[in-house]
This record gives C-alpha cells, structure tokens and sequence, in this order.
C-alpha cells in the first residue's frame, strides 16, 4: 500500500489511500478536512457505489451503437455534495460516459461551464487529442489542471497510470467523487492530489470564476490580492483603446468580488512526479500558471524525462501573473522540445515567439493549444 502525503489520493482497485488506507464501498477519505464525511446522504449514497456504477456501465455500454460518441446516462446518484464549502456542487450527479474509450463515470455538477459540455456532448473535446499524443498502451499520464477529471478518468480508463492535480476545494471534491464512482477498478492506477502546480512549494490564494471553476486564477505564493489582480486585468485597457484582450474596455475574466477566493496548497512536479519514472505525456492547463509550473520541473525535464507536454498558451494569462508568454516557449526550447501548434511548427526565435502571442490575443485571446515533444528521450516501461 502506498501514502501519498497529507492531501492525497489513490485507486488501485480495492482501496483510496490517503494518510491512512479506507476501504470500500465508504469510499471517503476523512483525512481531508472539508470533504462531506460527515453528511449521512452522501455516505449513504455511496454505499455499494462501485457494484451499482459497474451495472450501471454495462448497461450503457451494451445499449450503444458500437462506435457511439457523446452517451451520457445520468445515474442520479448524488455525489460532492459540499453546503459548508461551497454551493457550486450543488444538485451533481454521477454520469456514465460511453464514447470511443471505455465507459467511465464523471461527477457532473449544475450550471458549469465544462460539466455542461460533458452532459451534452458525452465528453470533453480537449481531452480527445490526449489518445493520439500517448505513444504506450500503458503510458504515464500527469493532469495539471484536472478539474472534474474528465481528462484523467478517460485516460486512467484507456489503461494509463494518472497523476491528476487539482487546487480548487470544491472542484476536488468532484474529481474525487469521480474517482470513487470509477471504483473499483483492478486496472486503475490514479492518484489525485489536492494542490496546485507551481514553481516553489507553499500556500497561495486562488479565485474561482462563477460559472467557470475551471477558470481559477493564483498568482503563487505571496501573490497579490483580488484587487491587485483585478487591477492586472484591467491595466492599459481603457474603453476606446485597441488592446489585446479587451472586450468593451474590460480584460477578458476580469476578478471581481462575485468570484469566490480559497486558500491552496502549491508543489512542484519535481517533488510530486519526478520519482515515477519518465512521464508519457503532461497536460498542463492552469490559466497562466503554466511556466511557473514547469519552472518546478526543472528536474523532471531533464530526468527521467517528459516525452510530450500539451500545454494551454494564454498570453493574456501568463502577463497577468506576471510572466513573460514568450519565456514558456524559450524554456522548452531550450529543454529540447520542438513546439507545434495545430497549423504549424513554432520557430525558437524570438520574432516567432512575438508574432505567436500577437496571433494568439487577436484570433483566440482565451488561448490556444501548444504540443511540446522531447526530440530525444528514452522512455522505457516494465
């Protein structure tokens, strides 16, 4: 059995393990302080989850047209159920997605913005890129960012061990959720971990967008208060001006006092992830946080190695936790990773680099997909 640290989590089949080993089907760690243990109708719905949920599964995926995208059956069993923390589980259920993977389970929350794509489409399009970028069958997969989990189950299903990072209280409830509807699971290998990624270890203050958990912003340890980024968003973007980003004199996202402010954990991949080996593919999508990320996998970078990073270029994001875009596409070069974006290879030039964020904040302000692959690396598996 394996311990993952104060604020960890992990399926492999019989057991989630946190600070101390918890049998099914309770399924509920209460190591972690704010998760709903003590909720007598979510503990009692969790009862027997894993038997109803592999029903469930087999149910839907023996009533869908062989090849079908986009079935989602909602199990209406309650799941992240959070009154104390936040309304924003309010009302979510687990659903069985059944589309070209596996059928796996997913804790999809009311009036989100990714939950509802999910609930409509039967998955979420930015993870269906991950299956071509993963070159094992049994590869190792970290997910900066994780959300729901809608990337990390779909992955954990294809048979692919996970690491799945998640800062956001509420949003990690239902990624753990997610997990626990999945099991068990004899071939899940999936640790979830309830920090966010950054260049130093500490705590830090993230705001969540209404609407959008997903769209959480830190600027890291020590960094600034809501009106201090707030006043990042909308600097130098006064009505009447052409700037980058602006949408009727307002930066895109700006914080206000409608978006609601936790305290996190921050690590570093080089002290969660370098142990594991080398890494098949990394997602990284943390809203601007993305080069302080890699800055704490300096390490992790050079060895034992990361074959692809797919990473979110936000330039409107990075400035605003005052970091320079081109510095994320610098630091990978000069890692060995040759980038592409969906069109065309990214040149390791700084006319190229300046060109791509003009793009980016004309065509896209809300930021565009960027495929980093290690030009030279050795990954070997058992």
């Amino acid at each position: 059995m394996h311990a993952y640290g104060r604020q960890g989590l992990r399926a492999d089949g019989r057991h989630l393990v946190g600070e101390r080993e918890v049998r099914l089907p309770h399924m509920v760690p209460s190591t972690l302080p704010w998760y709903p243990v003590a909720s007598s109708e979510v503990a009692c719905s969790y009862t027997n989850m894993g038997a109803m949920l592999q029903m469930l599964v087999a149910f839907t995926f023996s009533n869908s047209p062989r090849g079908a995208i986009g079935r989602t059956t909602d199990t209406h069993i309650p799941c992240a159920h959070t009154p104390h923390l936040d309304p924003v589980n309010q009302n979510a259920t687990l659903h069985v997605l059944a589309s070209e993977t596996p059928p796996y389970a997913l804790c999809l929350r009311q009036h989100q913005y990714l939950d509802n794509i999910v609930r409509k489409m039967g998955h979420w399009p930015d993870c269906d890129a991950l299956r071509r970028l993963i070159a094992h069958d049994r590869g190792v997969f970290v997910d900066v960012g994780a959300n729901i989990g809608a990337c990390s189950m779909m992955m954990a299903s294809l048979g692919h061990r996970v690491v799945s990072f998640e800062p956001t209280p509420p949003t990690f409830v239902a990624l753990a959720a997610a997990l626990a509807g999945n099991a068990p699971n004899p071939l899940w290998d999936v640790r979830l971990v309830n920090a966010g990624v950054s260049n130093a270890s500490g705590t830090a203050t993230i705001f969540s967008q209404p609407g959008n958990a997903g769209g959480s912003l830190t600027t890291g340890v020590g960094g600034a208060s809501r009106e201090q980024v707030a006043d990042l968003k909308t600097r130098s973007c006064s009505k009447g001006r052409r700037v980058p980003g602006c949408i009727n004199g307002i930066r895109a996202h700006a914080v206000t006092q409608s978006w609601a402010t936790y305290q996190i954990r921050l690590t570093t991949l080089d002290d969660e992830v370098r142990g594991l080996g080398p890494v098949d593919l990394m997602k990284l999508d943390c809203q601007g946080h993305e080069f302080r990320a890699l800055l704490g996998a300096s390490q992790l970078l050079v060895s034992p190695g990361v074959r692809v990073i797919k990473f979110e270029f936000y330039p409107i994001g990075l400035r605003q936790v005052g970091d320079e875009p081109a510095a994320i596409l610098r630091l990978l070069h000069a890692a060995g990773y040759e980038l592409h974006t969906r069109k065309s290879r990214i040149e390791p030039t700084e006319e190229a680099y300046q060109q791509l964020e003009r793009t980016v904040n004309f065509m896209s302000p809300g930021g565009t997909d960027v495929v980093a692959r290690k030009a030279r690396i050795h990954v070997r598996h058992p």
